[in-house]
């Protein structure tokens, strides 16, 4: 037997390691044993005693090579007593080697095979074995040794504890556990000890901080160590590994650059299995809008699919296949795809199987809480060999694949909706499911055309409800809060003039009463009338005039600044104007605006649930809102007219609780400001389409236009042969086009009477004409409040 050692010219030995093989320490473990009269194999131990004994260059430091080479009998004695008998040829993977070196002077054929060595002993390390690593974790045991013995401290060192090697009958990898035994070494050192590399060590966790640093600071070079480790397989651990390698492979599939984890997929099965030339796959089964989709970036790797030359018969197969596995809840085998009158026949998959290579497959479906979720398929050229026995070997591994299939949906999903996003805009529910589609059908055309266009999506026999809440005056209101703040603003600045001309000396004073009579024609002007320029006439004299003018003056010190210090703390820091009143109708306006959306959200989606619709809303002075209902939003549930009129009662209901809901919060707003409700009745469906460009929906078509002209229209109309504005605070206004169109509201207005919503009688009012429509008509009602 030779001794099996690295070359040291295509190898860097490390040479401050001073090891040696001797016997002696395995020598005294044995003295041990025999004093024990309890030892079993006393006898045995005694003779291996008598043959050291009688070969004393064992127990002493061996350098010459053709001493150790001459005692393999006696080698194989002592082997005996250290490594258990095993019928698995494979874990008789053993070797003795010198401490801390790798020069193995005992071995197995399986160490043997695996290091290769040449004529001369010298050994090929194999790329995931290579002699740098193993020499580092050598002088890492090494380390540990030393400070188990001189410091009482044991370090934690990282060791390879797997051994791979290839299975003869079957030809795959396998891999068991190594155990590293250092009983057998005694560590001497000569000269004074070198004291304890504190700063280098983490003595919480035993891990060394800097290994390089250590090296050079806490040489080995002092100690020599003496004896023989133990390198052995203890246990078989390939599925151990396999179930790391497909975790690892099914993760690496899903990076940018996945066939490589593909090819690692497909090697781990194999092994686990026991059967070369194995194709696997896992593809999920992705689903839109219920409906099982095939995708081939995601599922264009399955193996009953791949053979399948066009995108229809891939879809098509795609579906049975979901449908089947979804059904059966098992795994479907064939043994012989080769075989016409095998059972082919019976086999529900062998007309997509037909241009298969191959003589056996498998399919297994893969669940998430009983939803099918996904497939794992297996092919093989061998006949017979893929079936129920192949499944258990996978069971370890199967909750993988669930969780890459889980991986593939959600990604798919992901998709989806960030394309919508890009694409539209956040969308509700009941158009989300078209948007899908639509993109569905723009990420299938990309497969082909990198240049497609996603396409117009619209929605035809739509029935619209509109309604408006307005603050009545809210114009006006405006205007006279912002006027007043002006002129209470050149009242501060009038006053503070007076109170400043008291103490001012000239020249001062001529400038003070010029900004006086400017100050004051302005106010009268302003009093009169607030117009758009009058605003920018006043913003310019109070910034270059005033605001200067008692800048130079808080520089004066002999004046008193009381006058100015109040003004500047009396407007406001940021814009340098008094804006109380203002302020005050912005905190009336937002507060009637919150009221009112929060509420059409809490009752719009309470009646989602009794029909889907799609709701918009606009915030102004007050809130608009579309509602736009029928089949194309709901294909699979059918709309009618009874449904049309239990939301437009509904909306009469809203409309009526929102009248009360803004009279009551007359009394806590800062201004008191009312509302009027505006309904418009149209019975015509109409379309609707989402423009890309605004993300929003718009109408289509001629009669759709018509729904939007009168909706922009009738928020100011007002009374035939009267003047009055046709809304009132306290009432719905009712607008429709014609009598067929209201035929209904009776029986609303009587039900909302009925239950106190109501008061009054109703009031049927001609509407003067607005641009381009004429004929409006309207009904209004009183609110009970």
């Amino acid at each position: 037997m030779k001794i099996l050692k690295p070359d040291s010219v295509a190898n860097n030995i490390n040479p401050e390691i001073r090891s040696y093989l001797s016997f002696a320490p395995y020598y005294k473990h044995l003295q041990k044993r025999i004093e024990n009269p309890n030892e079993q194999f006393s006898n045995f131990y005694k003779y291996v005693i008598l043959k050291l004994e009688e070969n004393p260059e064992l127990l002493e430091p061996l350098n010459n090579l053709q001493i150790i080479e001459k005692h393999e009998d006696l080698f194989q004695l002592i082997a005996s007593t250290i490594f258990p008998f095993s019928t698995d040829n494979d874990l008789q993977y053993f070797a003795l080697s010198t401490p801390y070196k790798f020069e193995i002077f005992f071995y197995s054929n399986s160490f043997a095979e695996y290091f290769c060595p040449d004529e001369n002993g010298f050994i090929t390390f194999p790329p995931e074995r290579p002699f740098d690593q193993i020499q580092s974790e050598y002088i890492m045991m090494a380390y540990r040794l030393v400070f188990r013995k001189f410091f009482n401290f044991e370090l934690r060192v990282p060791e390879r504890r797997t051994n791979r090697w290839v299975d003869k009958t079957t030809g795959l990898p396998r891999y068991s556990r190594i155990h590293v035994d250092e009983s057998f070494i005694d560590v001497k050192f000569t000269g004074d000890l070198p004291s304890f590399p504190g700063s280098l060590i983490d003595q919480n966790t035993g891990s060394i901080i800097d290994p390089v640093r250590l090296q050079k600071e806490f040489s080995l070079s002092g100690f020599s160590f003496e004896g023989f480790i133990i390198r052995r397989s203890i246990v078989d651990v390939t599925v151990e590994e396999c179930v790391t390698q497909v975790k690892n492979a099914l993760i690496e599939m899903q990076s940018d650059k996945p066939q490589p984890g593909y090819e690692k997929l497909r090697s781990a099965v194999e092994t686990l299995i026991g059967l070369k030339n194995v194709e696997v796959s896992i593809s999920p089964f992705l689903k839109l809008n219920e409906k099982f989709v095939f995708y081939n970036k995601y599922s264009g790797r399955s193996i009953l699919l791949k053979g399948l030359t066009t995108l229809e018969e891939k879809e098509e197969a795609y579906n049975q296949l979901a449908l089947l596995l979804s059904k059966e809840k098992k795994t479907l085998y064939i043994s012989n795809l080769q075989n016409p009158d095998h059972d082919l026949k019976n086999f529900p998959l062998s007309p997509y199987l037909k241009n298969s290579l191959d003589y056996c497959y498998l399919v297994a479906p893969l669940f998430n809480n009983d939803e099918l979720i996904g497939m794992m398929e297996a092919a093989s050229p061998t006949v017979g060999v893929l079936n129920n026995e192949t499944l258990k070997k996978l069971e370890p591994v199967y909750s993988f694949f669930e969780m890459a299939c889980r991986y593939y949906i959600s990604q798919f999903k992901n998709e989806v909706e960030s394309l919508i996003l890009e694409k539209f805009t956040a969308l509700l529910p009941v158009v989300e499911w078209k948007f899908r589609e639509k993109t569905w059908a723009y990420l299938r055309q990309k497969e082909k055309d990198s240049a497609g266009e996603i396409g117009m999506i619209s929605f035809d026999q739509i029935y619209p409800l509109y309604g408006a809440i307005d603050v009545k005056d809210s114009s006006t209101t405006r205007s006279h809060c912002y006027q007043k703040d002006i002129i209470d603003h050149l009242n501060l600045v009038e006053s503070t003039l007076h109170q400043l001309n008291v103490s001012l000396e000239n020249p001062l004073k001529e400038s003070l009463q010029t900004l006086l009579i400017k100050n004051n024609d302005i106010k009268q002007k302003v009093e009169q009338s607030l117009l758009s320029e009058d605003e920018v006439k006043v913003n310019e004299f109070l910034q270059n005039e005033v605001i200067p003018f008692f800048n130079q003056l808080s520089l004066i010190k002999r004046t008193d600044l009381s006058p100015l210090t109040h003004y500047f703390e009396s407007v406001d820091s940021g814009s340098g104007h008094l804006n109380k009143n203002r302020h005050d109708f912005d905190e009336s306006i937002g507060k009637i605006n919150s009221t009112i959306s929060q509420y059409l959200e809490f009752e719009q989606e309470k009646i989602q649930q009794y029909y889907p619709h799609y709701f918009e809303k606009f915030r102004t002075d007050g809130v608009e809102y579309n509602i736009y209902m029928g089949e194309s939003f709901t294909p699979h549930k059918t709309f009618d007219f009874l449904i049309l009129k239990r939301i437009q009662l509904w909306q009469l209901l809203v409309m009526a609780e929102i009248t009360r809901l803004t009279n009551k919060l007359e009394k806590s707003i800062p201004i008191p400001l009312r509302t009027t409700q505006l309904v418009l009745v149209y019975n015509k469906p109409i379309c609707i389409s989402f423009r890309a460009d605004e993300r929003r929906f718009d109408v289509e078509g001629q009669e759709s236009v018509r729904f939007e002209i009168l909706k922009k229209r009738i928020d100011k109309v007002r009374v035939k042969h009267t003047g009055e504005r046709l809304t009132k605070p306290g009432t719905i206004a009712i607008v429709y086009s014609q009598s067929r169109e209201i035929v209904d509201y009776d029986e609303y207005f009587q039900t909302l009477k009925n239950n106190q919503i109501l008061s009054g009688d109703k009031e049927m009012l001609e509407l003067e004409d607005v641009q381009s429509i004429s004929g409006l008509k309207a009904i209004r009602v009183k609110v009970n409040l």
